[in-house]
């Protein structure tokens, strides 16, 4: 399992009046046209009723991966702060988890890459956080996880 948090160089992100949404592939490159995993569709619909999940922008643009590796959609999550934002955070990961349950059941063994881009609304500090490792690994992921990465 490998986790990464890396501190992002770049302007707000836009403001949304949803609590999350699903980034393009290359969002941090705002010049080009959106791409999104092709995962995107299947999240937005099953994620839809569980959390406040901004509809997916129209785009004809998704990338299919042909891996082994399980590639999960981008998520944006706007925080006050980090004591506040991080139960919301676990509650997306929670959803993640049964989300890979339901719709990769036989897939234990299977890499996956899940990130999530933290933007705190205050300063507008804008942080990816990365996970990279088993599906099985999720399930244990919290927002704890990237306190010491």
């Amino acid at each position: 399992m490998e986790l990464k948090k890396t501190v992002l160089e770049m302007e707000s992100l836009g403001d949304s009046t949803h609590a999350f949404e699903i980034l393009p592939r290359n969002f941090e490159r705002p010049d080009e046209e959106p791409l999104f995993h092709a995962a995107s569709i299947s999240f937005a619909k099953y994620a839809k009723d569980k959390i406040d999940l901004a509809p997916l922008p129209a785009s004809d643009r998704f990338l299919v991966q042909k891996s082994a590796d399980i590639y999960l959609p981008i998520l944006k999550f706007a925080i006050d702060n980090w004591a506040v934002g991080a139960p919301f955070l676990n509650m997306v990961i929670d959803v993640v988890v049964a989300y890979m349950k339901d719709t990769h059941p036989n897939s234990k063994d299977a890499q996956v890459k899940f990130s999530v881009v933290v933007e705190e609304t205050a300063t507008h500090k804008v942080t990816r956080l990365d996970y990279s490792g088993p599906v099985e690994g999720l399930k244990d992921l919290k927002m704890d996880a990237f306190k010491d990465v």
